[in-house]
């Protein structure tokens, strides 16, 4: 190399440095600090005379936060002369500051392959570290918190079997409780999202969101077999779509199962469009036996399916089951998983977490709905876990499916697995399509040229994205190739998120990405834009649904709305939550405050906070109606009391709808939605 490439190759590495985030360093074979890029004093503020010549044991301070064997391992890595990555340390300062740094490095030699030391970059976490370390802290509260409260709420069952309205009191206090710090935590993290974009803190959010999910999930089991045992549990009635009802329950396990690799299908296609009963009650068993397949289950797929047991003139005996391919459950253990705090096999406690409260829940909502659960398992091979529930029919056929311009268009269906062939094809029966299915794409190319031959060609191809012999990506290239007479409109169906294959199936070619379990109402959709827009020669084709947020900012911006919150971290999580979606916020600390303001000026809806002083937020919704009943301002509960009683009392205040803390962002973006005048 010559002077002139290495001095540019000195100034490009000097321009790096100065530019990154990273410091870098070099040790000697004794690993002392022999070489720190100059800008370590400004991008952490150690000086570089206190750190040369020492090793990073010396410089480091012994740490309860490090986990047992820290140490020993990286210095087990050193001796054996291997690379290391992300190895954390803490350092004080001759400032008395203290600093946490993680470092990465390799090992180098001389030509005779003599080892000479390290080099490698650090990097200061201390403010990532101190974050992390104070929310696992909170979040060991919180355990600790429910652990406590649990324990309280069984010894309560013992002694208070004649005073259940005490006990109703201490429930609703407890979830209040839990339930507000949760809050705290969910709404935060979900801003932090919003803000940070480095790869490594976003999976650590993506760490606390899932466990604050769990915890959360933990709470809601509590409370429920407390309300089934205090004989406060009560049943809805009314009519409900099921296909709807179960794309919620789907939406609910799919990333679980996304993120495991795992095929979730959903088979309805015997089942009435509409049912009568309590919708809410069925989906919460649903999520749990598909929860707990996803749990115990590494690889292969889940499927839900419905059918039909019996038949009245008035109602069904409708039968759910949720097969798996995971680790089955030994005969003498099958009859007692369904008892409350019952496992079949304590240690699955350790091994994969769950309250054992879960499949309790589910049998006593069975029950309720004159129906029954059991269970069918093969140790190694998997299991069926199935739900009856009377439900009764609705005499409202429901929405009528087929689309017109869809009768006698040919469709191809293109899956590997032969059920899912079966349910797309049906549900594309229904909507007016003629479908042809095959199992690889080599089939489907195949079968696209015949059709075009013989002059009877296809008119949109639904192509699975993951496929043995060539993927839904590689399939619509050679598609695109062939010299047709008539190119078929594709569309793309995975199992994974939309927003992670959007961009790259429409640069394929493919007019629509549809997310796995299909529904009828989504496929309908579809094939409805798709040939009404052939028909209107019409490019211009929607991909995905909106967000919500993402639609209030087009359509509701500017518009006023009164939060209504007493605690300081909740108004200004929701504040910032609000204001993403463009809309003007405007805060009251208590329910007089919020009769005040509404009463002086207009707002375009009322978020109201339930439990507050001074005046707490159903008595304040009642005195709004009552002062002013031509304001019709929605007025929608934000509340950490979770019972279907909190629901129907702030209805009967005058309330609109009900948003339970901790609050999700969909939802609440959601109901804003839906009652923002139009």
């Amino acid at each position: 190399m010559s002077n002139s490439e290495t001095n540019l190759s000195n100034e490009r590495l000097h321009d790096f440095s100065r530019s990154s985030a990273d410091w870098f360093w070099e040790t000697d074979a004794d690993h002392r600090f022999t070489y720190l890029s100059n800008d370590i004093e400004s991008k952490v503020g150690v000086p570089i005379d206190y750190l040369m010549g020492k090793s990073r044991w010396e410089l480091a301070t012994q740490q309860s936060d490090n986990p047992p064997g820290h140490w020993e391992q990286h210095f087990a890595a050193l001796n054996a002369q291997l690379a290391f990555r992300d190895f954390e340390y803490c350092v004080v300062a001759p400032t008395g500051v203290t600093y946490w740094f993680s470092i990465s490095g390799i090992p180098f030699f001389d030509e005779q392959g003599e080892f000479l030391g390290y080099r490698g970059v650090g990097r200061d976490i201390s403010d990532t570290h101190s974050m992390q370390v104070e929310l696992q802290r909170y979040r060991s509260f919180l355990e600790e918190e429910v652990r406590k409260r649990t324990e309280e709420a069984l010894k309560e069952r013992e002694r208070a079997i004649s005073a259940s309205q005490a006990k109703s009191i201490f429930l609703a206090n407890m979830s209040h409780e839990i339930r507000t710090p949760m809050n705290a935590i969910v709404g935060l993290t979900h801003l932090l999202r919003k803000e940070i974009t480095t790869p490594g803190q976003l999976e650590k959010l993506a760490q606390i969101s899932a466990s604050a999910d769990h915890l959360l999930s933990v709470i809601n089991d509590i409370l429920d077999i407390s309300k089934i045992e205090s004989g406060k549990a009560s049943l809805e009635e009314l009519d409900f779509e099921l296909e709807g009802m179960i794309r919620r329950v789907s939406s609910v396990i799919g990333m679980r199962a996304q993120a495991k690799g795992l095929e979730l299908i959903v088979d309805i296609r015997t089942l009435p469009v509409v049912l009568h009963g309590d919708p809410t009650r069925l989906s919460q068993v649903l999520i749990n036996f598909l929860g707990n397949a996803v749990k115990f289950t590494e690889h292969g797929s889940i499927t839900l399916r419905g059918q039909i047991d019996a038949e009245t003139a008035t109602d069904l005996i409708v039968r759910f089951e949720v097969e798996d391919t995971g680790i089955g459950i030994p005969t003498d253990a099958q009859a007692k998983i369904f008892e409350v705090f019952e496992q079949a096999d304590q240690s699955t406690t350790r091994n994969y977490g769950g309250t054992g409260l879960g499949l309790a829940i589910a049998k006593h909502a069975a029950r309720m709905m004159n129906g029954d659960v059991g269970v069918r398992s093969t140790p190694g091979v998997g299991s069926t876990f199935w739900i009856t529930a009377r439900l009764g029919k609705v005499k409202t056929a429901g929405p009528e499916f087929i689309v017109p311009e869809a009768i006698g268009v040919s469709a191809l269906v293109v899956d590997d697995l032969p059920l899912t062939q079966a349910i797309h094809s049906q549900l594309l029966k229904r909507i007016g399509l003629n479908p042809i299915a095959v199992m690889s794409g080599q089939e489907a190319l195949t079968a696209i040229q015949i059709a075009d031959r013989e002059l009877h060609s296809f008119g949109i191809a639904f192509i699975d994205l993951h496929m043995p012999d060539l993927n839904g990506l590689e399939v619509i290239a050679k598609i695109r190739a062939l010299p047709l007479r008539h190119q078929p409109h594709c569309v793309l169906i995975t199992a994974a998120a939309i927003h992670s294959i959007c961009d790259e199936a429409k640069s394929a070619g493919y007019a629509a990405v549809l997310q796995k379990p299909a529904s009828l109402t989504c496929l309908r959709e579809i094939v409805g834009q798709l040939l009404i827009a052939e028909e209107n020669q019409n490019p211009h084709l929607k991909e995905e649904k909106r967000p919500w947020d993402a639609l209030l900012r087009e359509h509701k911006a500017g518009s006023r709305i009164l939060l209504v919150e007493d605690e300081p971290i909740n108004q200004m999580i929701a504040r910032e939550m609000l204001e993403e979606a463009s809309l003007d916020v405007y805060v009251a600390d208590n329910g007089q405050q919020a009769v005040d303001m509404a009463l002086a000026s207009p707002f375009d809806l009322i978020l109201m906070d339930v439990q507050m002083p001074i005046l707490d937020g159903m008595a304040a919704a009642h005195r709004i109606r009552e002062q002013r009943p031509d304001l019709h301002t929605p007025i929608i509960a934000l509340t950490a009391n979770a019972f279907s009683d909190d629901r129907r009392k702030c209805l009967a205040a005058g309330m609109n709808d009900f948003v339970t803390k901790p609050v999700d962002p969909d939802v609440l973006f959601e109901i804003i939605w839906k009652w923002l005048p139009k």
